[in-house]
């Protein structure tokens, strides 16, 4: 029989004393044999009713209000809290325009019942063209993966700087030529803002010209490309010349300038050996004319006796004597007219002129703009650099009575570039004045013009090219070819003003 204990009712093994149960340890007696069970008392926990479960979350940013410059990082913490009943995981984005800078660590976070973890919110908007300056909105999310559709959001700004940064090329940076050369300035604006810029050329003997233009030129974010020419002084003579010059790109302060530098070498467009050529034929003309006009007349009046001959010479007939030998007379070619050369009255198709008495003709000083030549009664006809040049000026036009341009319609902006005058109506008793080197003689017959792309025509005798702008239409150059070929020689007074608007104090003559 099974010895039962009465206290915990545990079943013991027949002959024991005490039962089993460490918990009870009651003593089973002597007659465990006869013992009646007693009652069981079971160890167990008592029934439990499931407690009701909740989820609710929040979250808050450390800073709401952010700046930063581009290539540079800002950050806030974001602090989530559980308000739940049970452990959540919550996982963390960023939305809105300043999403694509936006990273978070850790992207993930567990939070117990009533506890709160926090995570780093970084913005690093990149130093890029396409990073726009001003101010964007973002909004941290957490969202549950426990509880579906449990999320909590917190809003924050950041607010991104602006920065300047610009590049440049010149292209070519080494030019040759007669005439102008093409080169062009690319500009690279990479910071993110539009960038008002000038460009300016120079070099340092202040001969060169560059149609830059004054104006400010708004670059927005990218490259840009500025077309431009350099010209030369209008005539120019013997060896080859080197000019280094430079264009400076002028950002608004306080960004600092760009100096592009590059080299023009300019051709002369009648080779050194020419003048000096020019000079011994000239030598030579005189040396031939003074035998001609002396030391041939000389010559034949005073013969060199000849040597004493033995036999006696006949006696002369008195009838046949030479009568008195009257004095030389000119020889042909010096008995030719010396006067002015002829008159040029070229005929041209389309052109503007303008009749004015020379006895009317005043020259101005006005100021800071130069000095112009003046006629009573109808305004200006010409504006000079300096008061030699319109000196010079008065005593061209004194010698005629009209003064015509060809291109004087053209609507470029550089408008006196493509502008030639010519004069009709001479007196030949005012004489020209000194060229010193301002007159180039050229081949009539062989002037011509040619194509120049952008540029218009060029205006050319052979290969020298005659005029330093060119013309508008190819009207211009054939009226200008009709003039050219009038004459052999041209001038140009005011050649070497360094002006901005060089050709409009250049002014044209032509010489027969």
């Amino acid at each position: 029989m099974a010895n039962v204990c009465r206290q915990c009712g545990r079943h013991n093994p027949d002959g024991a004393q005490f039962c089993a149960n460490s918990d009870c340890g009651a003593f089973l007696g002597w007659e465990a044999d006869d013992a009646t069970p007693g009652p069981v008392s079971v160890n167990a926990e008592p029934l439990r009713t499931a407690a009701p479960q909740n989820a609710a979350a929040g979250i808050n940013l450390s800073d709401t209000t952010l700046q930063v410059e581009p290539g540079a990082t800002v950050e806030t913490t974001a602090t989530v809290r559980n308000g739940g009943s049970q452990v959540e995981e919550f996982v963390l984005i960023v939305v809105g325009p300043a999403a694509p800078w936006a990273t978070i660590e850790p992207a993930r976070l567990q939070v117990y019942p009533g506890q709160a973890a926090t995570a780093v919110i970084r913005l690093a908007p990149p130093r890029r063209p396409d990073t726009q300056p001003g101010t964007a909105w973002f909004t941290v999310r957490a969202a549950s993966t426990l509880h579906r559709g449990l999320t909590a959001d917190a809003q924050g700004s950041v607010t991104v700087g602006a920065y300047r940064e610009l590049s440049a090329t010149l292209t070519p940076q080494q030019a040759r030529g007669r005439g102008a050369t093409a080169h062009t300035v690319e500009v690279t604006n990479t910071g993110n803002v539009i960038e008002p810029v000038r460009l300016v050329g120079s070099d340092p003997t202040g001969t060169l010209m560059f149609d830059l233009g004054p104006d400010e030129r708004q670059l927005p974010p990218g490259s840009q490309r500025v077309g431009f020419h350099v010209r030369p002084p209008g005539k120019w003579l013997g060896q080859s010349k080197r000019y280094p010059f430079n264009v400076i790109v002028v950002p608004r302060e306080p960004a600092q300038p760009i100096r592009l530098d590059g080299d023009r070498e300019l051709i002369p467009r009648i080779a050194g050996w020419v003048p000096k050529a020019a000079a011994g034929l000239v030598a030579i003309a005189l040396l031939l004319g003074a035998y001609q006009f002396v030391l041939k007349p000389r010559l034949a009046a005073d013969p060199t006796p000849g040597p004493s001959v033995s036999t006696p010479a006949p006696t002369p007939d008195a009838s046949k004597a030479p009568s008195a030998s009257p004095s030389a007379s000119p020889s042909p070619s010096a008995s030719k007219s010396q006067g002015p050369p002829p008159f040029a009255d070229p005929k041209v198709t389309n052109a503007n002129c303008f009749n004015y008495p020379a006895e009317h003709l005043t020259i101005t000083d006005q100021g800071a703009t130069g000095w112009t030549l003046d006629e009573s009664g109808s305004g200006t006809l010409l504006t000079f650099d300096t008061q030699a040049d319109a000196e010079a000026g008065l005593q061209v036009a004194s010698r005629y009575q009209k003064l015509c341009w060809i291109g004087a319609n053209n609507t470029r902006p550089d408008h006196s570039t493509y502008v030639v005058e010519y004069w009709l109506g001479q007196d030949p008793k005012v004489p020209f004045p000194p060229e010193n080197g301002a007159c180039t003689a050229y081949d009539k017959k062989a002037v011509h013009y040619q194509a120049a792309g952008a540029n218009g025509f060029a205006l050319f005798a052979g290969e020298q090219q005659l005029l330093g702008g060119f013309l508008d239409t190819e009207q211009d150059a054939k009226d200008a070819v009709t003039v050219a070929s009038a004459y052999s020689k041209l001038c140009a007074i005011g050649q070497w003003n360094v002006r901005p608007d060089h050709f409009e104090y250049v002014t044209y003559y032509w010489i027969p």
